[in-house]
């Protein structure tokens, strides 16, 4: 019996490497001689392995294993912290939080888009008093955001919390409770990534020496080395002289990662 095309080709890399039995291989042959279709598919996997056999292959450099390591370190850390999350999901169910959360940021956005509109109106209209209305306006906008932002970081969802998180970048001088709120979270959220943007958003007001002191004090009690590298980082880049000692004790601990430790001997070459 004839084989088909499709049969042939199931079996034509076996064909190619030689390992079919005689009988079988017969048989393919038998197809090929009357099937330019198979034919031209064994030329083509022929050619194929061809240029495989003689290819090249490029030797990665040192910098690649430094990024991997790197990265993989991000990614074990990531995947903890997720799993821990989930954990406690599973473990802690709370009816209503995603409903009570979003009705939350849904009426911070109609208050938002309300205190746009009056304000276009105030200044449109004009008046002795405008100015004055505007900036209690905005006064009561920034009070919105930062509530909405200390009730936000009480959420279960990391998301929710890294949304929190993002208020901040608005505020151009927040008050001392939302700054504490930041480093609480830099110093004790479960999840990394919430760490980490803490930490970023706390940057901004960085010029506090009030701020700068919370910073280097967290840095010497962070173990996390993502959250490491974001403070060094911070620190570094403002040219923080009272980082230099919690920065070197880092460097000299026998378990700070690698990545960490490259981080903070180009950090210190900023400040020194």
């Amino acid at each position: 019996m004839n084989m088909q095309c499709n049969d042939v080709q199931t079996l034509l890399i076996d064909y190619i490497d030689g390992q079919l039995a005689p009988a079988i291989r017969e048989k393919v042959e038998q197809h090929l001689k009357i099937c330019e279709t198979c034919k031209e598919e064994v030329a083509q996997f022929q050619k194929l392995f061809s240029e495989m056999a003689t290819a090249q292959l490029e030797q990665p450099g040192p910098a690649l294993k430094e990024n991997f390591n790197t990265m993989l370190q991000s990614e074990i850390n990531i995947a903890a912290t997720m799993e821990m999350l989930r954990n406690r999901e599973e473990k802690k169910v709370v009816p209503m939080k995603s409903n009570a959360a979003l009705l939350r940021i849904a009426a911070s956005v109609v208050l938002v888009v309300a205190g746009v509109f009056a304000g276009m109106q105030l200044k449109n209209k004009g008046g002795a008093d405008a100015d004055q209305r505007l900036t209690a306006m905005n006064r009561e906008l920034q009070f919105m955001k930062e509530t909405m932002m200390l009730n936000l970081l009480n959420e279960e969802s990391a998301s929710d919390r890294i949304r929190a998180v993002g208020y901040a970048d608005e505020m151009n001088k927040p008050d001392q409770k939302i700054i504490m709120a930041l480093l609480e979270t830099v110093n004790t959220d479960d999840n990394v990534n919430v760490r980490m943007a803490a930490a970023n958003a706390l940057a901004k007001f960085s010029g506090d020496p009030a701020v700068t002191d919370a910073l280097i004090s967290s840095l010497k009690k962070q173990t996390e080395p993502l959250v490491q590298i974001v403070l060094i980082t911070i620190l570094t880049d403002k040219k923080e002289a009272k980082a230099i000692a919690p920065i070197r004790a880092i460097i000299s601990d026998k378990k700070t990662l690698a990545p960490v430790k490259q981080v903070a001997e180009e950090g210190l070459k900023k400040v020194i």
